[in-house]
């Protein structure tokens, strides 16, 4: 039964969860089965409340599953909230057109088209969801092809994204030694994350017992792959002198490498 990610859920806090989880099987009450329970109660709630918050937070609840990423979800909560619940989120869902649509998507589109896009394409989702579930009827205003593609500028046509440039590979051992003049974890963290070619995030996440020091093999489990599969990293001399350099005593298993 999982409890929560982390780090939004903390050790201390999945321990006090774990134990009034075992207290309840104690007294022959499935915890799983009541937090189902639970789960499906809200959606009810939220199917008697049809305005398109309710709408959206029942949307989230029932795609987080499938979600490879538990962030998802709060993220979805984030953007919705500070983007459009100030104008969609009273109203019912059945009654959200192609200009109220317009009137969350125009303030946003010139100047930050990346949110933009994203935030229609959210709406879109919410909608699509409330259709299936019949509570509203016909077209999706927030569709891009054939509808808001008439009325808005392509987002790529709207400002050219402007990448940070690569750094030259020719000056990645001057760079290297440089960063090892750097003093704090995150240049410890960047080092590694060169030496062994992880994004970053899985770096931040990385745990003691994903670590096999006498193997010199780095395994990432597939949860916190983006792909969502098991991924071995051999691990270089230097990058074994990186972790050599953070490893104070006897760590746990779940300690982070690269606290910080």
């Amino acid at each position: 039964m999982g409890l929560g990610a982390y780090p939004e859920l903390g050790l201390s806090d999945a321990r006090a969860k774990a134990a009034v989880a075992r207290a309840k099987l104690r007294e022959g009450i499935d915890p799983q089965a009541e937090r189902e329970q639970a789960k499906t109660a809200r959606i009810q709630a939220a199917a008697e409340d049809r305005s398109f918050a309710a709408i959206a937070r029942a949307c989230i609840e029932a795609k987080a599953p499938g979600w490879s990423n538990a962030k998802h979800g709060a993220q979805w909560e984030a953007t919705l909230a500070a983007h459009v619940f100030p104008t969609l989120g009273k109203l019912p869902v059945a009654d959200v057109t192609t200009d109220h649509v317009l009137r969350v998507l125009q303030p946003l589109w010139s100047r930050t088209p990346e949110t933009a896009s994203r935030v229609r394409g959210r709406i879109e989702a919410v909608l699509d969801y409330a259709r299936a579930r019949k509570l509203r009827t016909g077209d999706n205003p927030a569709r891009w092809r054939g509808n808001l593609a008439e009325l808005l500028p392509a987002p790529r046509k709207v400002r050219a994204v402007e990448h940070q440039p690569a750094l030259p590979w020719a000056e990645m051992p001057t760079f290297l030694t440089a960063l090892e003049g750097r003093a704090g974890m995150a240049a410890l963290a960047l080092r590694f994350a060169i030496l062994t070619a992880a994004r970053t995030g899985e770096v931040r996440g990385m745990t003691w017992g994903e670590v096999d020091m006498a193997g010199a093999v780095w395994t990432v489990p597939g949860k916190r792959m983006k792909a969502g599969k098991l991924h071995r990293v051999p691990l270089s001399a230097a990058a074994l002198a990186v972790l050599e350099a953070v490893k104070v005593g006897h760590p746990a298993r779940d300690t982070l490498v690269f606290p910080s």
